[in-house]
């Protein structure tokens, strides 16, 4: 720590030494500070960079973001027109198969009919040749 006593002194004029130590100190804080100045504004130019940079990537980010939102966007609406198809297939094809159904039971029931009354008829008509056969046998 520096005190007043320091500076004083008996003789009032300064050395050439004195001169030059003072001059030197000068030059070296001058040095110092254009050294600290320049550190300061390449930290400065590196964070503009830094900031440049980091306000780029948060751009893409959010075009990037926006794209996959409007993908998302487009996937949805071709699943739920997807579904909506498969929906109207489901219809159509239950729709057939009723109808499928209807044909069969529209072409079974008839036929199974004839078939009754063809066994039916044959019945009748074994019963016929059997009294035929025992009014013939008899008489």
């Amino acid at each position: 720590m520096l005190r007043k006593q320091d500076f004083e002194s008996n003789d009032s004029e300064l050395t050439r030494e004195d001169l030059f130590l003072l001059l030197e100190s000068y030059r070296n804080n001058i040095e110092l500070n254009t050294t600290l100045l320049e550190k300061i504004n390449s930290i400065i130019e590196g964070n503009k960079n830094n900031s440049e940079m980091i306000q780029k990537f948060l751009q893409s980010l959010l075009e990037v973001t926006k794209s996959i939102s409007e993908a998302k966007d487009i996937q949805e609406k071709l699943f739920n027109e997807h579904m909506i198809k498969m929906e109207k297939q489901h219809g159509t094809i239950k729709q057939n198969l009723y109808l499928l159904y209807i044909g069969i039971g529209a072409i079974l029931i008839p036929l199974i009919k004839m078939m009754i009354d063809a066994i039916d008829n044959h019945q009748k008509m074994l019963d016929i040749i059997q009294k035929i056969s025992k009014i013939l046998g008899s008489g």
